[in-house]
């Protein structure tokens, strides 16, 4: 396959103007999809971000033509929450680019390292706007696939009485899966649906981050807009406790992790976590789409909610450490096994997590990365599901029906009202009827000698 014809590195774009619209001016960021330039839009002088597919890609196949892909599913999104793409195409040098507003602020990522720990209304603030966006998005038919820290950023603003306020602006739908209208084929109109699942149509390249993604994405299964909620729950988990849910040695065995293990209620990290704010945590993890919240709004609605202090938001979650939901499979042992790197002798066991609720130092550096090799993470992701597809589909669920058996009453509680007496046995009176007949027996001669006397 041809790659791009006499295509400038990153570094050399630096200064040169594409498609005769935008000078670039310098690197601001670098990710799978190819690398973020701060630029000057020349018709009206004004600050934009242009991404420029990564040179080294393909010009045309399965790269370009998902990248052309992101550009149309972002110009489709609409909404204060957002990211706004002003322009894309393909400059005559054969550089395919999206222009965007210029962001000024923080990603979510930046955030957790200098502010952690955030207070309850900041998180409820963050992921309410993450998911007005999101609920527009699904509703289009547009799924983001890739939700992380990164791809929320974070704008210093104020509110209409002069406060301080952040806006929240979703980025990078450029690996969203756009799903096409389905055709009635009685009426003939075209329905779109984000909570439907279609197929996957990747031409073989494999999207997606091992820390935040859902275990259906991980198993290679149709993805929907429920797998957006799981990333945003890894998201959460995050902000309550300043760490992931699942942290492992590789990233195979992190993928396998979201298939297959529960993590520990955030309450085990920090016993300060909201209840009510674990609660909706631990739901956005569930294992199984249908067992999650199954809308933006939905989830939306429940952290507003937990910010009013609704009761009913905390139901019991499952303790950690739960038993391993294939244990009893010698596949699945042998694909945690083979998951896992050697142990080498200069690196220590790790630690064990006490069971008793303590804070834990937060392991933000924990999070994902965009400078992570995205061919690497794409192996991962492969083997991983080579792995998986040795065990039998049972995911577990993150809290488990319990069922109570009544106890039987002790004997001290049986009621006397409702018990019958046993009729007393002949034998039990039989000492006290032996004297009482002799006594009556000597008393009996004694009168019999009497009456003979006279």
């Amino acid at each position: 396959m041809d790659l791009l014809p006499q295509t400038p590195g990153y570094d050399a774009l630096v200064g040169t103007t594409i498609a005769g619209k935008f000078r670039i001016e310098a690197m601001v960021g670098r990710g799978a999809m190819g690398c973020v330039y701060r630029a000057t839009q020349l018709n009206l002088k004004k600050t934009v971000a242009i991404k420029v597919l990564n040179p080294s890609r393909p010009a045309d196949g399965a790269f370009a033509a998902r990248f052309k892909r992101e550009a149309k599913a972002a110009s489709r999104m609409d909404h204060p929450n957002s990211m706004r793409v002003i322009d894309f195409g393909e400059d005559e040098g054969g550089i395919l680019y999206i222009a965007m507003e210029f962001l000024q602020g923080r990603d979510l990522l930046h955030v957790l390292r200098e502010d952690y720990p955030l207070s309850k209304e900041r998180i409820v603030s963050i992921l309410s706007q993450t998911l007005a966006a999101l609920a527009v998005a699904h509703e289009m038919g547009v799924i983001h696939r890739d939700l992380k820290p990164e791809n929320i950023m974070l704008l210093a603003s104020k509110d209409d009485e002069g406060k301080a306020t952040e806006i929240v602006k979703v980025c990078d739908f450029g690996i969203a899966k756009i799903i096409e209208p389905d055709v009635d084929p009685i009426a003939g109109e075209p329905t779109r649906t984000a909570t439907q699942t279609g197929t996957l149509t990747a031409h073989g390249m494999l999207i997606g981050t091992p820390e935040y993604m859902s275990p259906e994405q991980a198993r290679g299964e149709p993805a929907d807009a429920r797998s957006d909620i799981y990333s945003l729950g890894v998201i959460l988990y995050q902000l309550l406790t300043g760490r992931l849910p699942f942290i492992a040695t590789s990233k195979i065995r992190l993928v396998i992790k979201h298939v297959e293990e529960l993590p520990a209620p955030p309450t085990e990290v920090d016993s300060r976590v909201d209840l009510r704010m674990e609660a909706i945590c631990m739901k956005t993890l569930e294992k199984r789409p249908e067992d999650r919240f199954q809308n933006a709004r939905e989830m939306r609605a429940a952290l507003k909610a937990a910010l009013e202090g609704d009761e009913t938001l905390r139901p019991r979650v499952a303790p950690s450490n739960p038993p391993a939901a294939h244990a009893s499979s010698s596949k699945a042992q042998a694909a945690r096994r083979a998951s896992d790197p050697p142990p080498t002798p200069s690196t220590p066991p790790p630690a064990q997590t006490p069971s008793v609720k303590l804070r834990l130092e937060p392991v933000v550096d924990a999070t994902a990365s965009t400078l992570d090799d995205p061919a690497e993470s794409a192996k991962a992701i492969l083997e991983a599901r080579k792995l998986l597809n040795t065990i039998p589909h049972s995911a577990p669920r993150s809290d488990p029906p319990v069922v109570i058996a009544p106890s039987p009453k002790p004997p001290s509680t049986i009621d006397r009202a409702s018990t019958t007496v046993p009729p007393q046995r002949d034998n039990a009176a039989g000492p006290g009827m032996t004297v009482y007949a002799a006594v009556a027996a000597l008393l009996l001669l004694a009168a019999v000698a009497y009456f003979a006397s006279r």
